[in-house]
């Protein structure tokens, strides 16, 4: 329990740090720090995952490319054929 009031106080001071960069000028900022935790966790306020980045983070080579589209292009051709044989 001592390690979680440690890191709550921790959190609370870097909030009242930034709200007094932020440009707040009230009496108890840390006060006004906590309220806000507060507030927001009593709200329903809960972390969410972040979204993966939707950006590959390579770019294929032509080799991989015509690889990745071989069964793709198989599978039009068959369709065509298939096609063609029930239409004559």
């Amino acid at each position: 329990m001592t390690t979680q009031i440690v890191v709550n106080h921790q959190a609370v001071t870097n909030l009242a740090a930034k709200l007094e960069k932020l440009g707040y000028s009230g009496d108890d900022v840390h006060e006004v720090a906590e309220h806000i935790a507060l507030n927001l966790l009593a709200d329903g306020y809960r972390p969410v995952e972040r979204i993966p980045d939707l950006r590959p983070t390579r770019v294929a080579t032509e080799a991989e490319r015509k690889a990745a589209l071989a069964p793709i292009y198989g599978a039009i051709d068959a369709a065509r054929r298939n096609a063609q044989e029930a239409g004559r």
